[in-house]
């Protein structure tokens, strides 16, 4: 590439993130002045971008991602009428590069999903959780920008054009500045940790959940088209089962004393998956909770750290325009059963698979996928007790009335295990990496099959 070339193409990156910039602080003072009662009018915010840098998003932190590409993105800039030089660490998610890997995503919309999560739903939800006096907070790194379109075709450039030129960008803050990280999929998530990722998902739940029950107009999977559809999620779930079931079938087979004996239930049940499927994703009939579910809600799509970071310091922002390092910081209240997870934060990550579904389907691929045996046999119970109480009192501070007790939560978590399985099914090459995650699997399907769950 010549130096010509290089030149314009960083130019219209700079521009690009100006114009990212602009909308966003402009957003903020508009919202500002609204909030004092001075109207949501405004000049536009002026911004000049002074040098930013690209590289790859989570590059050797393990994250597998197939439906999306990511980039790291430090930008620093001025705002009109300041000196002071402010920075911004972001995650841009554009569609992949891999022709099979963006077919994939185009036909599950997967893009486009996670957009209107960020743009629609979760800007509602907070609404009608401040218009219920409750000082909710969801645990999701602050969103910049979000642009889809359909049509326009993405254009390749390592210099950073494929930011301004890709049919679908979404721009989340990179929280590992903050503190944030992931955790090892073959290492599995701590005891405090599951409690943290079950805190956060059990208030989205109940937060979704809550506003449903009281909003007569229409039911969230009316109001939110955009969300996966359940037939549509199990013809694409039952394909992804095809493929790996004779994966697993072969790993089982090998697998003495008992391994054979659960393959021939699999078998059994087999036939069954796609019907299974369209029961199991379905909202379930009153007074099971139906809400706003992740449906990939594994340890790969969950951020965490400790609440005081090693240096000691406050949380925050370096450009202290957000709350404990993200807009929409994780609840520090504590538990009133034991503060199980307290002194952890966790952050929830890529909502491309969101639907409006059984509460308990995250979380039991979460026990399923993401916890090690022991962890799991030992303390299944306080998990789903700890998410009932999370889930209750959310609905209490919203003031809203639950027609349900802890007895449907436990009878909805035995029917998603089954759903946990048969996605685990879909994705049986990472369930079966290592050695370690095939000990995994293989002591979950025995408890399964001890319990009659298949």
């Amino acid at each position: 590439m010549s130096d010509n070339s290089g030149n314009a193409s960083r130019e219209k990156t700079t521009q690009w993130l100006e114009h990212v910039l602009q909308t966003y602080y402009t957003y903020l003072e508009r919202k500002k002045r609204q909030g004092s009662g001075g109207g949501g009018g405004g000049a536009t915010v002026g911004i000049k971008v002074i040098d930013f840098d690209i590289g790859p998003g989570f590059a050797g932190d393990g994250r597998i991602s197939t439906l999306s590409d990511l980039l790291s993105l430090r930008v620093r800039f001025l705002i009109s009428g300041s000196d002071e030089e402010k920075t911004e660490n972001w995650i841009v998610k554009i569609p992949p590069n891999d022709k099979a890997d963006r077919e994939m995503a185009q036909m599950a919309q997967v893009d486009k999903r996670e957009i209107h999560f960020y743009t629609e739903a979760l800007p509602e939800l907070e609404d009608w959780g401040k218009s219920r006096d409750a000082s909710l907070s969801v645990g999701v790194p602050q969103c910049y920008f979000a642009k889809y379109h359909n049509t326009q075709p993405q254009v390749e450039d390592d210099d950073g054009t494929i930011l301004s030129d890709a049919e679908s960008v979404l721009v989340l803050e990179d929280m590992r500045p903050n503190g944030y990280s992931m955790r090892d999929f073959n290492t599995g998530l701590s005891l405090d940790e599951a409690f943290a990722a079950l805190r956060e998902i059990a208030t989205i739940h109940a937060l979704s959940w809550a506003m449903q029950e009281t909003t007569d107009d229409m039911a969230l999977d009316d109001k939110w088209d955009f969300a996966y559809r359940p037939q549509k999620a199990a013809s694409a779930y039952k394909i992804m089962i095809e493929q790996g079931f004779p994966t697993l079938a072969d790993f089982l087979d090998r697998q003495e004393p008992d391994g054979p004996d659960i393959l021939n239930k699999l078998k059994a049940l087999h036939p069954k998956a796609a019907e299974l499927l369209c029961e199991l994703l379905e909202p379930p009939p009153p007074p099971a909770p139906s809400c706003l579910t992740h449906m990939d809600f594994w340890c790969n799509n969950l951020l965490f750290r400790k609440r005081t970071p090693p240096d000691g310091t406050a949380t925050g922002s370096e450009n202290g325009n957000v709350v404990n390092g993200n807009g929409h910081c994780s609840n520090s209240s504590g538990d009133e059963d034991g503060d199980n997870g307290s002194d952890t934060e966790c952050l929830i990550v890529d909502w491309q698979m969101m639907a409006i579904s059984r509460p308990t389907h995250d979380v039991a691929l979460l026990l399923f996928t993401s916890l090690t045996p022991e962890v799991r046999e030992a303390n299944t119970e306080a998990l789903l007790k700890h998410y009932w109480n999370v889930f209750q009192r959310t609905a209490a501070r919203l003031k809203v009335e639950l027609p349900f007790d802890y007895g449907v939560i436990e009878n909805e978590f035995k029917k998603s295990q089954l759903l946990a399985l048969l996605l685990v099914i879909g994705s049986i090459d990472l369930a079966l990496d290592t050695p370690v995650t095939q000990r995994r699997l293989l002591l979950a399907l025995r408890d399964m099959a001890k319990e009659d769950l298949i």
